[in-house]
């Protein structure tokens, strides 16, 4: 079984970067995510505001979201959207096939952002011992901080995409490997959005499902020798599905301007939440602030 699953995940890391690798030109299109960009032109866009995505690993700060930017360009076949750089097989108003490479921002978790004076209760509260005493009943409990362990590193991945539009609406089924050689792992994520027009405010609502790999996961939220010495707090973290949906609210104030709200909530497995480095079986994100387009 071991050796099956290996094999699965090598033909599935190869067959897309091959995909990826070979460029043909298969058709253009002129709509991405029911917003339309023409060919060849720059969406840029800032929104300032206040927010936080928080973060589940012992030791960790919840992480503040004070600017968010949009940067965006389409060509023919060809295009660049913030992180993600890709190809268009194929775009029309009903379906769309696109391959691509995104940096994964799982590390996100693991790194100090000093560019902003946080200080949370937990800074406090949290001890450096690698086994602290529960209040109940004095039992050791297995635990381990984020700032005891390595870093953990950015990974670049190779994916491939199909969009099935609707005039207010759109499935997505994404799979993306490592391609950067960092984890060596595997994801697939299932969304569905439906977009609402209420007066002039546009509502997003996107329930979306995702399945990471055990490789990915044990990367990231696994602890191992490289970590700490003491063999109670060894972990292994298996493969797991999260579950989530994305809410978002925009509304213009004028040819620039733009009111911006979103909320995202991602539920984590027992795979992850069993890891004595994380303390929270979600992450969750909250902004609040104002857009300029230019």
């Amino acid at each position: 079984m071991t050796d099956y699953v290996c094999g699965i995940s090598l033909l599935l890391k190869h067959g897309l970067l091959l995909l990826l690798l070979a460029f043909t030109n298969f058709a253009r299109g002129e709509c991405v995510n029911n917003n339309c960009i023409f060919s060849d032109s720059w969406q840029i866009g800032l929104a300032g505001g206040l927010g936080e995505r928080s973060n589940p690993l012992r030791g960790g700060d919840d992480q503040p979201l004070v600017v968010v930017a949009d940067v965006a360009w389409y060509g023919d076949v060809f295009y660049f959207d913030n992180l993600e750089a890709g190809y268009q097989w194929q775009s029309d108003e009903n379906f769309a096939f696109d391959t691509y490479f995104v940096l994964n921002r799982e590390a996100r978790a693991f790194k100090d952002w000093h560019s902003f004076d946080v200080l949370s209760t937990e800074a406090f509260l949290s001890s450096d011992n690698d086994t602290q005493q529960s209040p109940s009943f004095g039992q050791p409990v297995s635990r381990i901080s984020l700032r005891q362990i390595q870093s953990r590193d950015w990974a670049v991945h190779a994916g491939i995409r199909a969009h099935w539009r609707n005039p207010a609406s759109e499935w997505q089924l994404a799979i993306q490997t490592d391609a950067s050689g960092v984890h060596q792992g595997q994801l697939v994520n299932l969304q569905y959005q439906q977009n609402i027009q209420m007066g002039q405010w546009q509502i997003g609502i996107t329930p979306n499902l995702a399945w990471n790999s055990a490789a990915f996961n044990d990367y990231y939220y696994g602890v191992g020798a490289e970590d700490t010495l003491d063999e109670r707090l060894h972990y292994h973290a298996g493969s797991g599905f999260r579950p989530g949906v994305n809410l978002s609210a925009a509304r213009p104030i004028n040819e620039n301007w733009g009111v911006l709200l979103f909320f995202r909530y991602q539920h984590l497995p027992s795979s992850l939440t069993h890891s004595p480095l994380v303390k929270s079986n979600h992450i969750s994100s909250i902004f609040a602030g104002v857009t300029y387009h230019f």
